[in-house]
This record gives C-alpha cells, structure tokens and sequence, in this order.
C-alpha cells in the first residue's frame, strides 16, 4: 500500500473536479506509474480529505491511498468518516480484513484431553483382520472407517482451546527467541553508556 498526501488532483480521485492542463501534467505520470505495477486507487471519489479554508478554493482530495493486487482483497473500505481535527485534513480511515489479522480458529488442547474416558473404549476399537483378497478401494474404505472412529473418539473427548482475540497466529517459538535477544542486546547496550558502541 501508498498513501501519501500527494497535494496532486486527478480526475480518479474527484471525477467532479475540472483539472487545468497543468494539473494533468503534474499528476498523470504518478498514475501511470501506479498503473505500471498493477496499483490502483483505493479512494472513494468526491469523499473529500482536504478542505480548504481559502476563499474560492474548493474541497479537494489530496490525500491518495493505492493498493496492488495483492492487497485488494483485504481492503474493507476507505473513508473520511472521522471526525475532524480542526486542521485542513481530515483523517482517513482505512479498514482491512484478512485470515492474517482474524485470531486462530480453535482448536484442540491435547494436553487436556479425558484420558479416563478414552483408555477403557479403545479395546473395541481394534479393527477387525482384513480380508486376504482385498481390492485397493476395499482398503482404503475399511482403514478410512475405523481410523474416522479413532478420531472421534479423541476428539470428542479433548476440549477446544479458545485463542484470545488479540493472539498473533503467525507468532512461532523462533520469534520469541529472536525477541529476547533482541531485548538482551538492547540492555546491554544501555548499561554500557557508550554512544560508539
């Protein structure tokens, strides 16, 4: 994503403005870039973001938001809907939504699992011998079958671990480690005082 406040007007951006020649010389070149790397425009025309106080100036969308390709799918919305701060911008707000920002879905906690339940059933889960002339999809039915009686037993007997709405699903074990000896660094650093270190 770009956003930036490009203080360039374009007819994308305000299809209601009307644009001096100079204006499309100055602006062309920065959408056509945008175009090139397959970038479009993420404002929604004629939602103003600059507003100014001059007399005779009209209200203008200066503040320009891309997204590639990539990005698109998870853009919910852009939009002006927050309130003023007093200054000739008004704030924008973007919304996303993708799997990579949504908490894990649950899942289950092993190490909670009813053992006292599961031991005594599992004697009559021994399947029965397969037949010595089998075909191949007779297999794959039969193993399919009692491995799915395995699985819902444990399952069934395991309780689901709820992730905590804010839990990062894309956290591993290496970044922790990376973590603490990026704040290890960082302590030691200070306790040095030695700004050429």
């Amino acid at each position: 994503m770009v956003v930036g406040d490009f203080n360039l007007h374009h007819l994308l951006a305000d299809t209601l403005c009307t644009l001096h020649h100079g204006e499309y010389r100055l602006s062309n070149p920065y959408f056509d870039r945008a175009s090139e790397h397959c970038f479009s425009l993420l404002n929604q025309p004629c939602l103003y973001s600059n507003i100014s106080f001059s007399h005779g100036a009209w209200p203008s969308l200066l503040d320009l938001s891309f997204d590639n390709e990539l990005l698109s799918p998870s853009v919910v919305r852009w939009d002006t809907a927050v309130p003023s701060t007093r200054s000739d911008h008004v704030p924008i707000l973007i919304s996303f939504d993708s799997p990579r920002f949504r908490p894990p879905d649950p899942s289950p906690n092993w190490a909670k699992r009813d053992r006292s339940t599961i031991l005594p059933t599992v004697p009559a889960l021994v399947p029965p011998p397969l037949p010595s002339s089998c075909p191949a999809s007779g297999f794959e039915k039969w193993f399919d079958t009692h491995l799915n009686r395995v699985h819902s037993l444990i399952t069934s007997n395991t309780p689901l671990s709820r992730p905590f709405p804010r839990s990062k699903p894309w956290w591993s074990p290496l970044l922790s480690d990376l973590r603490a000896a990026l704040h290890c660094a960082a302590r030691t650093n200070k306790s040095y005082r030695d700004p050429y270190d």
